[in-house]
């Protein structure tokens, strides 16, 4: 689910070849673990923290 994310959010407007080449890059990344932690006020509902440990393996 993190790759899939993470393919919709990188692409760019208007230019194939950059979306052709993030696109490849992607394919060789491998998302180990993904862990986060959000931190919401209780009165205006605004994230006011963000806290992300991300373990990623990317092939040479």
């Amino acid at each position: 689910m993190s790759m899939e994310m993470m393919k919709q959010n990188v692409k760019t407007e208007g230019n194939s070849d950059l979306d052709s080449f993030m696109q490849k890059m992607l394919e060789n990344v491998t998302i180990n673990n993904l862990s986060y932690e959000l931190t919401i006020d209780k009165e205006n509902h605004y994230l006011t923290g963000m806290m992300m440990d991300l373990d990623m393996s990317v092939k040479a």
